[in-house]
């Protein structure tokens, strides 16, 4: 069996493999292993390297592989060359389902379906297994999920692939141009996606959905608020002006943004790139406090591109979530009205103002949010500072100050505040010190 550690999250397709392994070491040498961690184990581990050939000859006339005959892998690195075989052999002779939207790729492609099919053999054969979901406790689809050319904050191809035992069927689920999230020059920070190593993550055990997004169906697991600077990663393809799509496919509510929409591309400021084989420029946007990287294929641009100042294009904003290094734990945090702060940790101290919070230590979340600092202005001005200077009573201020006007509006407030905090942390919403009016109970109220 494999390490207590790894069975809450551990891909039920990878797992079939692997108890297959175990079987094969068991019955043809002798070892009956217990306790594994695929991602640390070699397999010198369990047999002598005299025994070597003989395995891997085993391993390799049973599931097709290619496993070189003398030398020590990983558990995890023979299991990925076995599952990248099975499904070669399955996708070989398989067109692409029709719902995919291969227009994704056609600003890449020339021939596009004939290449994209050569492309997607290519991702199953040379790509990552990225992040992996479905556990041996866990009922929901076994998902897996391969991305191509994981360059730094640059374009990359992401599959995700249904199928749950080796040898059986598999489903594309969905194959888009992406960003890699993974080896990326961000600072990896809280998200939903856990890492277990490098190359392997698997779903954060509190959500039992996958968490990817771009934006086209059948990916729409989650609404969430656009705005996320940390959460989530943004970027866009810019495709000609008069291409068609068809706009039932994109959500354009999930993120509070149009996702495809016709604007001019800045081009004063670019990098020059290459994504299959294609060269293109990368410029941004700012959509609020998001800087978001927008991709344009060269042939969009016209034999003016040196000198030109802008182009004209339909771009297709997607996004995906980030993902976090260590374990989800619930975050505490208060808000509550004080000089010059608004947000508070479990220990007292001020972690925010009407401008930012600061969450932990890798995570700030920026807040925009039109009339909070007016907001707290006014309890500052005609409450706070007129009670501390003894220019009036707490008595007297309690007869005098709409606390109910006051709290409606911070609740509403609270409410905004809500949708930018990560998903594993709880807003409480409390009263100030000086409010006697007894609307807010003393623990304050729970924002949902």
């Amino acid at each position: 069996m494999i390490s207590e550690n790894y069975e809450y999250s551990w891909n039920k397709l990878f797992q079939s493999v692997e108890y297959d392994i175990y079987d094969i070491l068991d019955e043809k040498f002798g070892c009956t292993i217990y306790m594994a961690d695929p991602l640390e184990c070699p397999i010198d581990l369990y047999i002598e390297e005299d025994d070597f050939p003989a395995f891997y000859t085993i391993i390799n006339e049973k599931y097709h592989t290619n496993l070189p005959l003398h030398e020590s892998l990983l558990l995890w690195e023979i299991e990925t060359e076995i599952v990248k075989a099975d499904l070669l052999r399955f996708f070989s002779d398989k067109s692409l389902p029709d719902y995919l939207d291969i227009n994704l790729f056609g600003i890449f492609f020339d021939n596009l379906e004939q290449e994209l099919k050569a492309h997607l053999l290519n991702v199953i054969k040379n790509g990552h297994f990225s992040y992996l979901k479905g556990g041996s406790h866990d009922n929901s689809e076994a998902l897996s999920i391969i991305q191509m050319e994981q360059t730094p904050d640059e374009l990359t191809t992401t599959l995700i692939i249904k199928g749950s035992e080796i040898g059986g069927n598999y489903e594309i689920i969905d194959f888009f141009p992406s960003m890699s999230i993974l080896q990326s020059k961000q600072k990896p920070i809280k998200g939903m996606i856990h890492y277990c190593s490098e190359n392997l993550g698997a779903l954060g055990y509190k959500n039992t959905d996958i968490d990817f997004w771009n934006f086209f169906e059948p990916l729409q697991y989650f609404d969430f608020s656009e705005g996320h600077t940390n959460e989530y990663l943004f970027w866009g393809l810019a495709f000609d002006s008069n291409t068609k799509f068809n706009l039932s496919n994109y959500n354009n509510s999930a993120a509070g943004i149009n996702c495809l929409q016709k604007m001019k591309l800045s081009l004063s400021e670019i990098e020059e790139k290459e994504y299959l084989g294609k060269p293109f420029i990368k410029t941004w946007i700012s959509k609020g406090a998001i800087r978001i990287p927008i991709f344009v294929p060269k042939k969009l641009l016209d034999e003016k591109y040196p000198n030109a100042k802008e182009l004209e294009a339909l771009v297709l904003i997607c996004g995906q979530i980030q993902p976090y290094e260590d374990d989800l734990s619930e975050i505490t945090i208060k808000m509550e009205p004080e000089a010059l702060n608004l947000f508070w940790n479990e220990e007292g101290t001020a972690i925010g103002d009407t401008e930012s919070i600061s969450v932990n230590e890798h995570y700030e979340v920026n807040l925009d949010i039109k009339g909070l600092q007016e907001w707290l202005w006014e309890y500052e001005n005609q409450c706070l500072i007129p009670c501390e200077s003894g220019d009036i009573s707490l008595d007297e201020l309690n007869k005098t100050f709409d606390w109910k006007s006051f709290h409606d509006r911070g609740l509403a407030f609270a409410a905004q505040v809500k949708k930018l905090l990560p998903l594993y942390t709880e807003l409480i919403y409390c009263s100030p010190f000086e409010d006697r009016s007894g609307i807010i109970d003393s623990d304050g109220i729970l924002i949902k």
